[in-house]
């Protein structure tokens, strides 16, 4: 069954619990069992930690194609 939960926007923060809407029903955030965050996969392949403490506009930044955004690599 395709519940359209495949695809995970940036929308809220890590590891959030969200009441899920008419509205937002695709919206289901990014979440693990790990305490603090989740474990990221990248383009290039590389996997990191990132705390569910990130700023959001770092977080959402790093969700972009060709968004244009720097994100010094210590902001993650």
């Amino acid at each position: 069954m395709w519940d359209g939960r495949e695809i995970r926007p940036t929308t809220f923060a890590i590891n959030s619990v969200q009441p899920l809407t008419g509205i937002n029903e695709n919206d289901f955030p990014f979440g693990s069992f790990h305490p603090g965050g989740a474990q990221f996969a990248f383009a290039d392949g590389h996997v990191t930690f990132i705390n569910d403490t990130i700023d959001m506009y770092i977080y959402r930044s790093l969700g972009t194609i060709a968004g244009g955004e720097v994100i010094p690599g210590n902001s993650y």
